[in-house]
């Protein structure tokens, strides 16, 4: 049993077993290529549709697609085995480092 707040990989639980009883599943290795590809073109149109939101200026539904966009990640890095707290952690270190604006790039 799991303590304070629910950690990527219990939400990610929850996430698959909703989505299995809907009839819809997630690929569980690296070499599944195609079920992984689907799921970041799935992850890819939640955000192209948070930008129409944007665009339609409609804040309600770009936090709802936010939200999808968040569910969609946390299914394919469940069902991959992927520890999503871990790893999360790790990268904010990472740009904690990071010199002013690295990159060169504008945005």
């Amino acid at each position: 049993m799991s303590y304070g707040p629910p950690t990527f990989d219990d939400i990610g639980h929850e996430i698959h077993q909703i989505a299995t009883s809907k009839g819809w599943t997630t690929p569980t290795r690296f070499d599944e290529v195609e079920s992984i590809s689907t799921h970041l073109c799935l992850i890819h149109s939640e955000v192209s549709e948070a930008l129409e939101a944007v665009r339609d200026n409609d804040p309600e539904n770009f936090a709802e697609e936010l939200a999808d966009i968040m569910i969609r990640t946390i299914h394919l890095a469940h069902g991959l085995g992927v520890n999503l707290d871990s790893g999360v952690r790790m990268k904010i270190e990472k740009n904690r480092g990071r010199e002013y604006q690295h990159g060169g790039k504008r945005i």
